[in-house]
């Protein structure tokens, strides 16, 4: 459940920043120009691909923190990923290392949320924020969800 959380939350991230930066993909031809007037399926900035392999192997290497070979294959296995994204022309190298630093960051917020849940701890302001799009204006920006 934590895997799917993750992956969801960089779901939610990759859409806006694709929306919010425009890149073009390197086989458009445009240089990696950002603010393109490609079509919304081919944005590049961040690499969806690499965001959700390194948010899951983050997920599966705080879970199993104590297996050492844990990390060697899961962060192993989204570099391949990541790599094939650029190999393929599909992502720039730039696309891969945010995609990868983002999905890093966002398996190890869900891993540490979930142990202050179990521990009740004090209840953080940030998870309480997540990126929005309106499907019909296709508008992006940040709303603040709390449960009372």
């Amino acid at each position: 459940s934590l895997s799917a959380q993750a992956l969801a939350d960089s779901g939610l991230w990759v859409l806006v920043l694709k929306e919010v930066t425009h890149r073009a993909r390197p086989m458009l031809d445009e240089n990696g120009r950002f603010f393109s007037d490609a079509p919304h399926q081919v944005h590049s900035f961040p690499s969806g691909h690499a965001m959700d392999a390194f948010a899951i192997a983050s997920v599966f290497s705080g879970v199993y923190r104590e297996h050492r070979w844990v990390p060697w294959v899961t962060f192993g296995t989204a570099g391949l990923i990541g790599v094939s994204r650029v190999t393929l022309g599909r992502h720039f190298p730039s696309d891969v290392a945010v995609g990868a630093m983002l999905g890093t960051s966002i398996g190890h917020f869900v891993v540490h949320q979930s142990r202050q849940d179990e521990d009740d701890g004090p209840v953080s302001l940030l998870r309480e924020v997540h990126p929005y799009v309106d499907p019909d204006t296709h508008g992006v920006g940040l709303m603040f969800r709390h449960t009372w």
